[in-house]
């Protein structure tokens, strides 16, 4: 039998010819002896170095001529095993060492059948098992357990329970927000609420500007010191502590009250007195301009007082 060497020596000898390329030109071009060249096609590594040199110029010389030489070696090694095994079978059959029986196929199904059999029964009793303990021993437990749970519970607040009026809802809706901006000089303002524009224009003295918001106000005003602002009726600074000013000031149901405990050096912030008179119907025989006139003189009494003091 031809060896693994002998093989690809053949397959590249066979190709430089369909080729028709000399030798002696390839040993030139490839840089390889013509000596080596001819003990590769011929499979003869005698005439190599070693058989270091003859992968190595064997795998050039395939590359040159577009042969794959790992794949090629592979082939033909599995070509080889396959002849070899080949050969020992007839050489086996020849001899008649084969084996003068044949297992029944039926016998050597036998034991796997029993222990599938076996397997089968367990399952069985196992899906039983944890059928019974789930429909009585856990039942049973859990039972018990509540009327435990049960007796436990004190009689009073089963009594609470029983007295609750379940068709009563417990949600309080928000307290409304309600603004005035009470203009002392001429400025500008707008209030947003709820995301809609209630107030956008000059504030004009003598006149009294209210909105309202369920959930959420946004404030700016031109000149914090022209304008007194009141929350639900009361005075309030909405001042920034560090810039005095009132741009996009926001108010909702969460910060609403913290406006009430601020404190600031403007006449608005020392003012004690609600403007709730101001803010409500004139009385028959009393205009508005009294009004806002006895608004005034009683809020300079205030400041007076305060200075005085």
């Amino acid at each position: 039998m031809d060896s693994l060497e002998k093989k690809l020596g053949k397959v590249l000898r066979q190709e430089r010819e369909r080729r028709q390329l000399d030798i002696t030109e390839l040993s030139e071009r490839l840089k390889i002896p013509l000596e080596n060249l001819e003990g590769i096609e011929r499979g003869d590594l005698s005439k190599l170095p070693s058989e270091v040199y003859y992968n190595l110029f064997a795998r050039s010389y395939s590359t040159f001529l577009g042969i794959d030489f790992s794949m090629t070696v592979d082939a033909i090694k599995s070509d080889i095993e396959r002849a070899e095994m080949d050969k020992a079978a007839q050489a086996k059959q020849a001899s008649g060492t084969e084996d003068d029986y044949e297992v029944d196929p039926e016998t050597e199904k036998k034991p796997l059948r029993r222990m599938l059999g076996i397997a089968a029964i367990l399952v069985l009793l196992l899906l039983a098992y944890v059928a019974i303990d789930m429909l009585f021993v856990k039942d049973s437990t859990a039972k018990n357990e509540q009327d435990t749970y049960l007796q436990d519970i004190d009689k009073n607040r089963l009594a609470e329970f029983d007295s609750f009026d379940w068709d009563k809802t417990s949600y309080l809706p928000p307290k409304e927000i309600k603004i005035r901006l009470i203009p002392r000089k001429e400025s500008w303002g707008s209030v947003m609420t709820d995301g809609d524009t209630a107030i956008f224009r000059k504030l004009v003295p003598g006149r009294i500007y209210e909105a309202s918001a369920k959930y959420r106000m946004v404030v700016t005003i031109g000149d914090p010191a022209a304008v007194d602002i009141e929350l639900n009726g009361r005075l309030v600074n909405l001042r920034d502590r560090q810039s005095r000013r009132i741009s996009r000031v926001n108010i909702d149901q969460t910060n609403f009250e913290s406006f009430f405990n601020r404190t600031g050096k403007s006449p608005t912030a020392q003012t004690k007195q609600s403007y709730s008179e101001i803010s409500s119907p004139p009385a028959e025989k009393t205009t508005k301009q009294e009004t806002l006139d006895k608004h005034k003189a009683q809020k300079d009494a205030v400041i007076n007082e305060d200075g005085g003091q």
